[in-house]
């Protein structure tokens, strides 16, 4: 024994993982890489190839965080709003700078990601662990962490676009792409997981750890403490099972549960609680993430059901509280998947992975069967079934890495900003006193909060207060004839700037140049800042 447990960690056990970890690193860089070196003398990057809108938002709470700031005000209103505790990760790596420059905001996120990705690829690693071991570990990490469903036969037949190129729920490959707040919370929720399944199971546990990491949980990302609270109920079923078999209940597992219990009911509340919020009713009403069609679902999981099945049936005699949680964790966010909720999409969390976990334990009964085990021999028709589910979960995610490259070779909006427009971005930085109101398009606003401290009459439209009113009130602005009326809504307001560059000029014929009210502070091309004269 004690030999084979040098051999696990020898040295080319760890030059192994090293080498995996660069490669990890090396495929999640690249496409940004290519990007920043098409930069030029018109176009700036802007950091992010897809999703851009959501992830310059990030930035912008971190800007909050290099204010001092521990809980989310609301930057893309001007109303008066509350302070919410949520967007922990972004708000923390905030307070390592003092209202810093976009691009070493941009940095940091992205340095966020990288560490955040072989941290996910490590919990899974971990997870996965309890289901299968060899090749089959290794062939369900890289489709848990990589691979994605046949959705992509929906494109080719129907045009439909795939599944796991916008819901990062539904399969993961995005996480470590380009959002680290939920690649940090599955990899937590994967090692939750694992260490509560241990302490069913008899190893020991510390429940204060247990209880401190769920709230974390809830802190980084509050929507994954749903897969938990399925395993923390179904562990209340083992152990009253157990007790009613007379095997005794130990103290320390107990009080495991009793403390994650306590963690999800904080949770619980707090999260009821915002939701008598009006903007966090907004939010949320806005939050729209419909899931795709029975059949497109189908596609993009139904053909590894035989795996699973195969699965569960290998676990069921030996590890039933293994087999009945990842099951139950399929099944459940599928079917919650198509309830009436505006964020139905993500029920979908994580059920890839638990999809994985059987069928690693599939592919290792009938594809790489341990050696020596009695009456299991490898089948070289599995393996080459095996194979094939890799490749073919491989197919989608490929495509959306091209493109990402299609995107960092064509420099354009989104993805990319004039010149101009980032240079006025950096004037108002300078002129802006943390908390300041700036007039802007909704097309600005998006930006501008991530750029500098300031707040917007309207931006992301997820988080934009009363959007549709905003929308009107400041067409109105840029449309009205009577100045008079101009100037009045806009101390009503608190606007301290104007922001004026191509979006704006297309909602009206205002000049702001007449304004005696105003005073110009910066001006490039297209773009112009202004003052509103106290």
């Amino acid at each position: 024994m004690r030999g084979r447990r040098q051999g696990k960690h020898s040295a080319p056990f760890f030059a192994r993982r090293v080498l995996v970890g660069v490669g990890l690193l090396a495929l999640f860089t690249a496409p940004y890489l290519v990007a920043w070196g098409q930069a030029s003398d018109q176009w700036r990057f802007s950091g992010f190839l897809f999703n851009v809108y959501d992830l310059v938002s990030y930035v912008a709470k971190m800007r909050l965080g290099s204010l001092g700031l521990w809980c989310y005000q609301p930057v893309y209103t001007v109303e008066q709003a509350g302070c919410y505790y949520l967007f922990g990760p972004y708000l923390l790596l905030g307070h390592l700078f003092r209202n810093p420059d976009y691009t070493r905001l941009v940095l940091a996120f992205h340095g966020l990601r990288l560490a955040v990705g072989l941290f996910l690829a490590w919990g899974l690693w971990r997870f996965l662990g309890l289901y299968a071991r060899g090749r089959a570990r290794q062939v369900a990490w890289l489709l848990a962490l990589l691979g994605g469903g046949l959705d992509w036969v929906p494109l080719l037949l129907q045009g439909e676009t795939p599944l796991s190129w916008y819901s990062p729920e539904a399969f993961g490959y995005l996480m470590p792409l380009g959002m680290p707040h939920l690649a940090l919370g599955r990899g937590l929720l994967l090692l939750l997981l694992t260490v509560w399944l241990h302490a069913l199971e008899g190893q020991r546990t510390r429940p204060w750890l247990l209880g401190l990491a769920a709230l974390l949980l809830g802190w980084v990302q509050p929507f994954m403490l749903l897969p938990l609270g399925l395993s923390l109920g179904l562990g209340a079923v083992w152990l009253f099972v157990q007790w009613r078999k007379k095997k005794g209940l130990r103290f320390p597992l107990l009080a495991a549960w009793i403390t994650l219990a306590a963690a999800l009911f904080l949770w619980g509340v707090y999260l009821f609680g915002l939701q008598q919020d009006p903007f966090v009713r907004g939010w949320s009403a806005r939050s729209v993430l419909p899931t795709p069609s029975v059949g497109h679902l189908a596609w993009a999981y139904a053909w590894v059901l035989p795996w699973v099945v195969l699965g569960f049936r290998r676990l069921w005699p030996e590890k039933p509280l293994r087999a009945l949680l990842a099951l139950a964790w399929l099944v459940t966010g599928s079917v919650l998947a198509y309830t009436p909720y505006p964020s139905q999409r993500r029920f979908l969390e994580g059920v890839w992975v638990a999809a994985m976990a059987l069928s690693g334990a599939g592919m290792e009964a009938v594809a790489w069967p341990p050696a020596g085990v009695a009456g299991h021999r490898p089948r070289r028709a599995a393996r080459l079934a095996a194979l094939g589910l890799l490749l073919g979960g491989l197919v989608a995610p490929l495509f959306f890495y091209v493109q990402l490259f299609r995107v960092a070779l064509q420099p354009a909006e989104p993805a990319f900003l004039p010149r101009e427009a980032a240079a006025a971005y950096r004037a108002v930085h300078k002129l802006a006193r943390p908390g300041d109101r700036v007039l802007t398009s909704q097309a600005t606003g998006v930006w501008l909060p991530a750029w500098a401290p300031v707040r917007v009459t309207m931006g992301l439209a997820t988080e934009s207060h009363r959007l549709e009113v905003w929308q009107n009130r400041v067409r109105q602005v840029f449309q009205t004839p009577d100045d008079d009326a101009r100037q009045r809504w806009l101390r009503a307001w608190g606007i301290r700037f104007v922001f004026y560059g191509p979006k704006e000029r297309a909602l009206g014929t205002w000049d702001p140049d007449a304004a005696a009210y105003l005073r110009l502070r910066f001006r490039q091309d297209a773009y112009a800042v202004y003052e509103v004269v106290p």
